[in-house]
């Protein structure tokens, strides 16, 4: 992987690619891309491209939006099968 201030969508499709290669549980992280994408884009691809198994760690930053915990649980709950 590259340094942060180098990220690129294909980083973010080999980060994916090595994912689905794992048998093991996974923490997918810095799916925002540390603030790069939209909330909603980096949560649908994700669950998108992680297994049921897997989880995600999101960091927030409240003085941007005091409201960033409901509203990346709503994502997941709307994203992720039952």
């Amino acid at each position: 992987m590259s340094k942060g201030e180098d990220y690129t969508a294909a980083e973010r499709e080999k980060a994916v690619a090595t994912i689905e290669r794992l048998e093991k549980p996974v923490i997918a992280y810095k799916i925002l891309a540390a603030g790069r994408l939209p909330a909603s884009e980096g949560f649908e691809f994700a669950f998108n491209h992680i297994a049921r198994k897997d989880g995600v760690c999101v960091g927030i930053y409240a003085r941007k939006a005091i409201d960033q915990i409901r509203q990346n649980a709503t994502y997941t709950e709307t994203l992720t099968p039952r």
